[in-house]
């Protein structure tokens, strides 16, 4: 049941950062956030708010609820 929310189960809002040779040299040089985020972002990364913004796009849950979520 809903509990009178709207929504029924959930679902995952997630972010996974698979590690590569560019960002295995990065982290063994101490590399500062922003280097690490952007050869990440190169590689494919996608963060957990691009996530909740895809499923949002699909339908499978809305823009009010991520912000209640996430912010």
């Amino acid at each position: 049941k809903c509990f009178g929310s709207g929504y029924f189960g959930r679902i995952a809002v997630y972010e996974i950062m698979l590690m590569n040779e560019e960002l295995r040299r990065l982290t063994g040089q101490n590399a500062d956030t922003m280097s690490l985020a952007d050869a990440a972002k190169r590689s494919g990364f996608k963060s957990m708010h691009d996530d909740a913004g895809m499923k949002a796009a699909m339908g499978v849950t809305t823009m009010e609820e991520i912000k209640r979520v996430l912010f």
